[in-house]
């Protein structure tokens, strides 16, 4: 089983001027504690929170992912990858792979459709990504639908054009 993700989100806390981002830290790390307990129905309802409450910070338009692309990117991989994981200790792998596969795909999105600090950072975070869908296959095996999501890297970043690089 590939290892759990908690180490991806940063040790310092969140500042105060971003209540929301807060809230989703509050959220994550209960829904750890609810995992580490073994309570994954609890965990499970935390984790879905915590992901929709980072969801609807890239969507709002106050821009905090304009502000603070690495907070919220990094809150949206770490939210996707709490929630394979858990899926994955369920014995659900169909949406474990989902939530692998989710988050690279936005990055790619992201790292090609966005303002220069955005992309900048979807692609320090599609490392991430990257490497949490090649650990899958490592660990499973092959599936159609991650093979699928790593051939989008790089030929989907390649038509952003001159600026980008690895």
């Amino acid at each position: 089983m590939p290892a759990p993700f908690a180490d991806l989100v940063p040790a310092r806390r969140i500042p105060a001027c971003h209540p929301r981002l807060a809230d989703w830290e509050i959220l994550t790390r209960a829904a750890w504690r609810a995992q580490s307990d073994h309570r994954l129905d609890q965990a499970l309802a935390g984790h879905v929170r915590a992901l929709w409450t980072v969801e609807a910070l890239l969507e709002a338009e106050e821009g905090l992912l304009g502000t603070h692309p690495d907070d919220c990117l990094a809150a949206v991989v770490v939210s996707h990858h709490s929630l394979s994981d858990l899926y994955c200790r369920r014995g659900h792998s169909a949406p474990a792979i989902g939530h692998l596969c989710a988050p690279h795909q936005l990055l790619l999105s992201l790292s090609c459709d966005a303002n220069a600090a955005v992309q900048e950072a979807a692609r320090r975070h599609m490392r991430e990504t990257r490497a949490a869908l090649l650990l899958w296959q490592r660990d499973y095996g092959e599936h159609p639908r991650i093979e699928e999501c790593l051939q989008l890297w790089p030929p989907l970043s390649q038509r952003c054009g001159p600026a980008y690089r690895h």
